[in-house]
C-alpha cells in the first residue's frame, strides 16, 4: 500500500477518535465515562503486551500488536480517551494542554511510524551492505539491526540479500526501529519464491531454539530497547550469534538467557524449491529497487561502527 495513503489513514483514525470522544462526552453520567475507560483498557493492553513479551503471542493481545496495527489503535485510543473528558474541564488552559499533549503523542507514536519510512526510503535503498570475512553483515544505521541480521541469516541459507532493500519493506525507521512481524513479512515477500519459510514465534527454552535452526533472535539492550542478532548455532553449553554491531560472539546459555526475550524469527529454506532470484521471478525485489538485488554493492570491507548505537530497535518486540 502507498505509504502516504497509510499516513493519511492513520490521521483519519485519529480524527475518528476525536469524533467518538465528542459523542461520548455528550452522554449523561455514568455513560460518558465509557468513552474514557474503553480507550484506557485498549492502551493498557498495548502496554502490557509491550512489557510482557509472552502476551504478544496470545490472543487478543496478539491481534492488537500485530505489525503496525498497534500504532493505529494507539491513535484511536489516545484521541478518544483524552477528548471524551475534554469538554468537562473547567479551565481553558487545561483544555489547551490536553490538546497539545494529544497532538504530540499521536504525531510521534502513531503518524511518524508510517510517515518516516516513506521519507527515508531513498536513503535506505542507498545503504551499502557490508559483510566481513565470516559473512556477517554489519548494520549501517542504529535502527536496521533487524535487516542486517537477516542478511547474515539469508547468506547461511544460500541467499544473497541487501540490507537497505529489506529495511524498506520492513518499514524500518529511527522512530520505531524494525518490527519483527514486519521483518518476517518482508522476508517472505522477497524470498518466498526461493523457498524461504519465516515464522515469528515465542520460545519456552534454549532447547527449542537449538532445534529451530537459524533464528533472528530478539535481545534486550535496555528496559524498552531491543536488538536483533542471528543465532548461528546452539551447542550443549554455547550459543553462537552474529551481532550486526560487534560481529561473531560466543555466549553461554546463562549469558544468552539474561538478554534474550525468548522470541525470534525462524528461517528455513525448502531445498526442493530451487528457483531463480532474477527480476522476472521475484517482482517484489524489482519493485523496491527498480532493478535486481544490487549485489555488486556488497563489500567485504567492514567500516567502524559505534557500538554505542546498539540501541537500535525500541519497538522490536512483536
Amino acid at each position: 500500500m502507498n505509504p502516504w495513503l497509510e499516513t493519511i489513514g492513520v490521521i483519519l483514525v485519529a480524527l475518528l477518535g476525536l469524533l467518538l470522544g465528542k459523542l461520548f462526552s455528550g452522554f449523561r453520567k455514568p455513560y460518558w465515562t465509557w468513552g474514557y475507560f474503553l480507550p484506557c483498557i485498549l492502551i493498557g493492553m498495548l502496554v502490557l503486551a509491550r512489557l510482557n513479551n509472552t502476551l504478544a503471542f496470545v490472543p487478543p493481545f496478539s491481534w492488537l500488536t500485530m505489525g503496525r496495527t498497534r500504532f493505529i489503535l494507539l491513535a484511536l485510543g489516545v484521541t478518544m480517551g483524552l477528548s471524551t473528558p475534554l469538554s468537562r474541564l473547567p479551565r481553558r488552559c487545561e483544555k489547551v494542554i490536553i490538546c497539545i499533549l494529544m497532538g504530540v503523542v499521536v504525531a510521534w507514536f502513531s503518524v511518524s511510524p508510517f510517515l518516516v519510512p516513506a521519507l527515508i526510503k531513498e536513503r535506505l535503498l542507498n545503504l551499502s551492505t557490508r559483510l566481513d570475512s565470516d559473512g556477517i553483515c554489519f548494520q549501517s544505521t542504529n535502527y536496521t539491526c533487524g535487516p542486517a541480521a537477516a542478511v547474515t541469516a539469508l547468506g547461511r541459507l544460500g541467499l544473497s540479500a541487501d540490507e537497505g532493500q529489506i529495511a524498506v519493506l520492513s518499514y524500518s525507521s529511527p522512530v520505531a526501529g524494525t518490527l519483527p512481524t514486519c521483518l518476517s513479512s518482508a522476508l517472505r515477500q522477497l524470498y518466498g519464491t526461493d523457498g524461504l519459510k519465516c515464522q515469528y514465534r515465542y520460545f519456552d527454552s534454549i532447547s527449542q531454539l537449538r532445534n529451530a535452526g537459524i533464528t533472528l533472535a530478539v535481545v534486550r539492550v535496555g528496559f524498552l530497547s531491543n536488538h536483533c542478532v542471528t543465532v548461528l548455532d546452539v551447542s550443549d553449553r554455547i550459543v553462537t550469534i552474529a551481532d550486526p554491531v560487534v560481529g561473531r560472539q560466543l555466549m553461554t546459555h546463562e549469558q544468552f538467557e539474561k538478554i534474550w526475550r525468548f522470541a525470534g524469527i525462524v528461517l528455513k529454506r525448502d531445498s526442493t524449491q530451487n528457483m531463480s532470484s532474477s527480476c522476472l521471478v521475484n517482482p517484489v525485489r524489482n519493485f523496491v529497487n527498480g532493478a535486481c538485488l544490487r549485489n555488486g554493492r556488497i563489500s567485504n570491507e567492514v567500516k567502524p561502527f559505534d557500538s554505542a548505537q546498539v540501541n537500535c530497535e525500541a519497538y522490536l518486540v512483536n
